[in-house]
């Protein structure tokens, strides 16, 4: 997790990253927040991680696709499936700035 904050603490110092560099370091948020049962963040960064990918108009990469619907199962599996579509549609609604806010609150 410290990994994944100081990424984007980077981007806050007035650094710039590439548009992967905030794929990789949101879905590994999301990724932290399921494992460790906080299901509304990981589903929200899930959200957003698909949607940044849409507007990007690239798909999740075929390597990473099979883990990437192991993570979002694994966490759609710890909560009633409405529930978790709410946080999904709340993630994909965040703009990348609140994205990064929301990614870096405790």
């Amino acid at each position: 997790k410290i990994h994944y904050r100081h990424g984007l603490s980077y981007r806050r110092a007035g650094k710039k990253w590439d548009q992967w560099g905030l794929d990789a370091l949101l879905r590994g948020f999301a990724v932290v927040a399921g494992r460790t049962g906080r299901t509304d963040r990981s589903g929200m960064l899930f959200g957003f991680v698909e949607s940044f990918r849409e507007k990007m108009e690239v798909p999740v990469p075929a390597s990473w696709r099979e883990d990437f619907d192991e993570n979002v199962k694994s966490v759609c599996g710890k909560v009633q499936e409405p529930l978790f579509a709410e946080t999904w549609k709340k993630g994909k609604a965040l703009t990348v700035e609140q994205a990064i806010a929301f990614a870096l609150e405790e």
